[in-house]
């Protein structure tokens, strides 16, 4: 009877020890499934922001590679400025600008304003060839400008814009200028008419 008895207890000894143990090892279980779940969950937001920063440089280096584009374009139109400062027609501007400057100051309109080439003497950009060549005549550092007021002038007027010529900063030539016949003092048609920069 004595063996019997210590038979049943151990088997309930054992039953409660194996029960403990399967808690355990359920709670064990528990724990590792949600201390995974939130290693996950940590390495998942960890993953997010490594590929938000990846997609943000990736971006930073877009913008850069624009901006060095935009340089680049805006290094190619300073060139083109020194260029078009050392250019052959800048003294033309120049005129054209006093001319445009007097004009309005007088209420005055020009028209068929063209540049001059300094040794042919034909408009810019005509094409135009000395008799007997067959290349085009070259062209030195001219301020000559060719030019047709908009309307026939008054005499009174067509006195100050010689004066306001005569008169100007830099020093401007008028070549050319009569008084066509038909003329009366309120209408003057000068027709077409050259201005230059003095040379002294």
């Amino acid at each position: 009877m004595k063996t019997t008895n210590l038979t049943s207890i151990t088997a309930v000894k054992f039953r409660l020890i194996l029960g403990v143990l399967m808690s355990v090892v359920i709670i064990l279980m528990l724990g590792l499934f949600f201390f995974g779940y939130r290693h996950m969950q940590s390495v998942g937001e960890e993953t997010a922001k490594r590929q938000a920063d990846a997609t943000a440089s990736e971006d930073s280096i877009g913008t850069l590679q624009r901006l060095q584009i935009q340089l680049a374009t805006l290094d190619g139109l300073n060139e083109k400025l020194r260029n078009l400062r050392s250019s052959n027609t800048l003294p033309q501007f120049d005129t054209e600008r006093s001319l445009r400057t007097i004009t309005t100051q007088l209420g005055l309109g020009v028209r068929d304003v063209a540049f001059i080439d300094g040794e042919s003497g034909a408009s810019s950009g005509t094409g135009s060839t000395t008799p007997g060549s067959t290349t085009p005549a070259a062209s030195t550092r001219s301020s000559k400008i060719s030019f047709q007021f908009s309307r026939p002038l008054s005499y009174a007027e067509l006195i100050r814009f010689l004066d306001a010529v005569e008169t100007s900063t830099p020093k401007l030539t008028l070549e050319g200028i009569s008084l066509p016949t038909g003329s009366t003092r309120d209408s003057i048609e000068p027709g077409t008419l050259t201005l230059e920069l003095a040379t002294n």
